[in-house]
């Protein structure tokens, strides 16, 4: 291709699914951004007004949550996942009584 070619080519439009997968992603990783985006369904459709005490609080929550091995989970299909549920005994949420 010739860069004539590439300049007169329309950047392709992302996908609604492209575009959901995208922010559940950044919603999974940015505790902020799930809050902005969520806060409207659990608060009968208002707006989040956006000030420095709710900063401060996503700051806060974001410092005492635990660490996340990254892709480790991911990488699992969920038939592993279900067998290392049974292995550790969980069920539920609940160790199972030996």
């Amino acid at each position: 291709m010739t860069r004539r070619s590439l300049r007169s080519r329309p950047p392709r439009q992302p996908r609604p699914a492209e575009i959901d997968a995208a922010l559940d992603d950044i919603c999974r990783r940015d505790f902020g951004a799930f809050v902005q985006r969520f806060f409207p369904l659990l608060n009968g459709g208002k707006d989040l007004i956006p000030n420095w005490h709710v900063d401060a609080l996503i700051y806060r929550l974001d410092q005492v949550r635990p660490p996340r091995k990254k892709h480790a989970l991911a990488r699992k299909s969920s038939t592993s996942l279900s067998e290392e549920r049974d292995r550790l005994g969980v069920v539920a949420g609940f160790r199972a009584r030996k």
